[in-house]
């Protein structure tokens, strides 16, 4: 039993090819990469967050949105026509902090995690003079 484990966990490993990081801003637009061999994954690649909620499936080449988890309805896309190449990467769009995280791309088993960390846009505070003219005197602010 402890064998079969062992080889199920060196698969596992062997199988993902990578986990990249992304960074992106509260709003922002990202794009979570995968990329296999078409024929290895039959045309059927689907999405998932780090809590197996259902990000995107991409079906027979296709993008297939209907068992989506609400919370990425309508911000998530493919790319229709690079998906014959072997991409298989999805745009989140309009991200929040609650995105961050690691995804998943299974082609049926693991094969791409991409790990995503959103965070707040620093603000620049520029200090402006303004001048106001009363009467001939000027007073700044």
């Amino acid at each position: 039993m402890f064998l079969v484990i062992l080889v199920q966990l060196l698969m596992h490993n062997v199988l993902v090819q990578s986990t990249e990081t992304r960074e992106a801003f509260i709003s922002d637009t990202v794009i979570l990469p995968c990329s296999i061999d078409p024929t290895a994954a039959g045309g059927d690649v689907i999405w998932r967050d780090e809590e197996e909620k259902t990000v995107a499936d991409i079906i027979m080449g296709k993008g297939d949105f209907s068992d989506q988890h609400p919370e990425y309805r309508g911000r998530v896309q493919t790319f229709p026509n690079e998906i014959a190449k072997g991409n298989f990467s999805i745009v989140l769009s309009n991200v929040n902090t609650t995105d961050s995280g690691i995804y998943t791309c299974y082609a049926p088993k693991p094969v791409q995690r991409v790990e995503l960390r959103v965070t707040y846009k620093r603000s620049s505070f520029q200090q402006h003079t303004v001048m106001y003219s009363f009467d001939s005197k000027r007073q700044w602010c």
